[in-house]
């Protein structure tokens, strides 16, 4: 059953985040499911970005009014969550709080694919999966691709899954990206 639950009140170490988006991904799901269970009762949602209302006790470099985002703190489909601040970055200048809150999750897998996993070096060839997807785009932007050029990857591939059910798009008008040759140039 859903039902309304209190404001929560930050605890030392925390930080009281009013919400203003929610990163929604697949774990939510099984969150929902119970593939992954958690304790009852629960809010789902563990992604998201906001605005300080008020910090605990020991708390220091946050304060009221702080755009933050974070990743990895169950409850961020409420209005409020309070958030240890070890887990809250702020938000830059220029940044989008929407895009903040949806990006965290696609940032730290990018980063840690390419920086803790396999530390990649010029002359190493990376196989992205699914560059459609977040967070393969996020893995594409840092080894250096621009947007335009995984849009058009991207175009490419999804165009060639509907050649057979759209006839009256042919091959030879669809935009040419060849991986191979700008695979062989990350880095240079």
């Amino acid at each position: 059953k859903y039902e309304d639950v209190p404001t929560p009140q930050p605890k030392e170490g925390e930080a009281l985040v009013k919400m203003v988006a929610s990163g929604v991904n697949f774990i939510d799901v099984y969150h929902r499911i119970g593939r992954y269970p958690l304790q009852l009762p629960f809010t789902l949602g563990a992604e998201g970005a906001g605005v300080i209302e008020t910090v605990g006790a020991g708390v220091k470099g946050f304060k009221k009014g702080d755009r933050v985002a974070f990743t990895g703190v169950q409850g961020s489909y409420a209005d409020y969550i309070a958030a240890p601040v070890a887990r809250l970055i702020k938000i830059p200048k220029g940044v989008d709080t929407k895009t903040a809150a949806a990006i965290m999750t696609q940032g730290m897998t990018a980063h840690y694919l390419l920086k803790d996993t396999y530390p990649n070096k010029k002359g190493d060839t990376a196989l992205i999966h699914a560059a459609a997807g977040d967070s393969g785009k996020a893995v594409l932007e840092s080894l250096g691709f621009s947007k335009e050029e995984i849009e058009d990857a991207n175009r490419l591939i999804l165009g060639r899954f509907t050649i057979e059910g759209a006839p009256h798009i042919k091959e030879e008008d669809l935009p040419v990206f060849d991986c191979a040759n700008r695979c062989g140039q990350i880095g240079k």
